[in-house]
């Protein structure tokens, strides 16, 4: 039905219902945003062995080096942290060193991470970048904070609302000088939370495509046909151009 200004009485209907989807959908990227874990490997016993820890799996870059949760020097979250078994560092510890590559598989996508890097006094800017398959950060000139002597760099990634990603690695730079690091207190969102996530933006944006109901289709004013009678009401009947009246036919006596 036109408008006296000849607008369709549609047009706003469907602006509403895009308002709408568009609000639940910014509502569910919200609740993502604020949904994470933190792996902090204090639920480890010293020297254990790092594989994977809650759909994230763990792996040296180089090969054959161990990873090990382990104790014995300042951290963001004590008493553990991450390291390598490296061969210059000495027994029963674990650092990195400059080269040396973590890198991380999640089981489902993410599109968020962080962590925090902690590293020797003097540490260069851009020594630390973590890559992912969208993009990727530099560590900054100033560390984020400070734990005695040693300084901590906080990385942290975010790639688009409805692009994710299953990897990521953390590279340290061998000639922006020498230095020792490890990692500790990875923020990532629940592994079942991006994909349901998608999902639901994608249900809302199919809602969006589907026909409006009959009911929102019928003229101001009239009632909405009934394909069958029931009792005490009677059955559909054909509608004419407007200003027309259908009249009954007469009945023979």
């Amino acid at each position: 039905m036109d408008r006296p200004d000849g607008r369709s009485a549609a047009r706003p209907r469907r602006r509403r219902r895009t308002v709408l989807i568009g609000s639940l959908a910014a509502s569910l990227l919200a609740g993502g945003a604020a949904r994470a874990q933190v792996i902090d490997f204090d639920d480890l016993r010293p020297g254990t062995a790092v594989e994977k820890i809650d759909g994230v799996y763990f792996t040296h870059g180089t090969g054959g080096v161990a990873l090990i949760a382990t104790t014995g020097l300042v951290t963001t979250s004590a008493p553990n942290y991450l390291g390598a078994a490296e061969l210059l560092v000495p027994p029963g510890e674990a650092l990195f060193l400059p080269d040396d590559r973590l890198e991380l598989e999640f089981s489902e996508t993410v599109r968020a991470l962080t962590l925090r890097v902690v590293s020797t006094a003097g540490t260069p800017a851009a020594a630390f970048e973590l890559v992912t398959p969208q993009g990727s950060v530099l560590s900054p000139s100033k560390p984020s904070a400070y734990l005695g002597d040693d300084e901590v760099f906080e990385l942290s990634f975010t790639s688009s609302p409805l692009v994710g990603y299953r990897t990521a690695e953390l590279r340290s730079d061998s000639t922006a000088g020498l230095f020792a690091y490890h990692v500790d207190d990875l923020v990532v969102p629940e592994p079942a939370l991006a994909s349901s996530l998608l999902a639901s933006v994608s249900f809302l944006a199919l809602l969006g495509r589907l026909p409006r109901p009959i009911l929102s289709q019928s003229r101001a004013g009239t009632r909405p046909c009934r394909a069958q009678g029931r009792a005490g009401h009677q059955p559909c009947r054909a509608q004419g151009p407007p200003g027309f009246r259908f009249s009954p036919a007469p009945r023979n006596r």
